[in-house]
């Protein structure tokens, strides 16, 4: 009898031990102060394991990861805070809508701010770094490494870093990449690779136009779609209005490409609009596009946060962070989608963390050669 006692006893405290692993940002931050000290694979494993209920903010993940010394804890806490990312607010934490008159004004400076400020954004260069990561299960992982070395190019070896279990999956770290990137002339131009690692950046989860091409086309696409009041939320510089916007396909421009066989998507997509409402700055961003069955993504999520910065003396409103989140279709040992009845719940997802720093002016230098070039 006493055994059957224990046995209940410790199938209760597993199921607390579980409940308590689905957290509030508070709660995370207390459960952070209690593993700080742990060793750095031991804390990334307890990281990996907490699901976040709520969006938190870029400052509270900056001043979490400060707690930790190791990697593979930093990384962990990136990749747990970015999954959260795309949670909708709590319905008790929408506030009053604001009259519609004010509604309809934040909209047009929004448009404003779009077609006119944007363009008015100085040539420059940005140091754009990229984290990936990988969800998956175990079996698809081993089943990826036998594809991988089969069909990549020999130049590159997959150099996964089991970081723990997220939501009964493996939580891998595939690395980091830093390019330098050039806005000129209203375009992102160029890019050339920068940081420490140089090893060629395999294909992937990607994204572009974060410098203004992707806040013109949501907005354009939501006035011929839907538009509507969210809820007030609290920017650096003051509260902003969150608007939730929805997009048929047919009305959309939003591009989702494979890059293995180059099929381009329109794909319909719904999402947020924060924007500063005296401005019509737009501060973030926040969106989800559905696949369709022969999309080589079920779902796909993106997220950008815009603040000032400061360049040349002068402030300007530019990226400075983002977040892609994608669930992809598995290719199975021939390279082909299965059927969509064999398609499981954990099929893998694709996370990229994404930052913009060390901006500076776009300066073109010319240097004049004379005489004949060395032969």
């Amino acid at each position: 009898m006493r055994g059957i006692n224990l046995a209940i006893l410790l199938f209760a405290f597993a199921a607390s031990a579980a409940a308590q692993n689905v957290l509030t940002a508070g709660e995370f931050d207390q459960y952070l102060a209690g593993i700080e000290h742990a060793r750095d694979g031991q804390a990334a494993g307890r990281i990996a394991r907490v699901t976040l209920k709520e969006r938190a903010s870029t400052s509270d993940l900056a001043r979490w990861q400060a707690e930790f010394k190791g990697a593979k804890a930093r990384e962990a806490l990136t990749a747990v805070v970015d999954v959260a990312e795309f949670i909708p607010p709590a319905a008790s934490a929408k506030s009053a809508a604001p009259p519609m008159a004010m509604q309809r004004e934040t909209i047009v400076r929004a448009v404003s701010y779009v077609t006119e400020t944007l363009h008015r954004l100085p040539n420059l260069l940005a140091v754009r770094t990229t984290t990936r990561f990988q969800i998956t299960s175990r079996t698809r992982f081993e089943q990826r490494e036998e594809i991988e070395q089969r069909f990549m190019a020999e130049n590159y070896r997959p150099e996964l870093v089991e970081l723990g279990t997220m939501n009964g999956n493996v939580l891998l770290a595939e690395g980091a990449w830093q390019f330098m990137v050039s806005y000129h002339d209203g375009k992102e131009t160029a890019q050339s690779q920068v940081g420490k690692n140089r090893s060629p950046r395999p294909p992937g989860l990607e994204t572009t136009g974060e410098f203004g091409p992707i806040l013109a086309t949501v907005l354009g696409d939501a006035l011929k779609g839907s538009i509507k009041w969210s809820h007030w939320e609290q920017g650096t510089n003051g509260k902003l209005a969150v608007f939730d916007f929805d997009v048929p396909q047919k009305s959309s421009h939003y591009v989702v490409e494979n890059a293995t066989n180059k099929l381009m998507e329109l794909p319909a997509y719904h999402g947020e609009l924060a924007i500063d409402p005296d401005t019509g700055t737009i501060y973030r961003i926040m969106l989800t596009a559905e696949g369709s069955p022969s999309s080589s993504a079920q779902q796909s999520n993106l997220s950008l946060e815009y603040g000032p910065v400061e360049i040349g003396g002068k402030t300007y409103v530019c990226p400075l962070h983002g977040v892609a989140y994608t669930q992809a279709r598995p290719l199975d040992a021939l390279g082909k989608q299965p059927p969509e009845t064999e398609q499981a719940k954990d099929d893998p997802r694709f996370l990229n963390d994404t930052t913009f720093t060390q901006y500076q002016l776009f300066r073109s230098e010319v240097r004049i050669l004379t005489g004949d070039p060395p032969q």
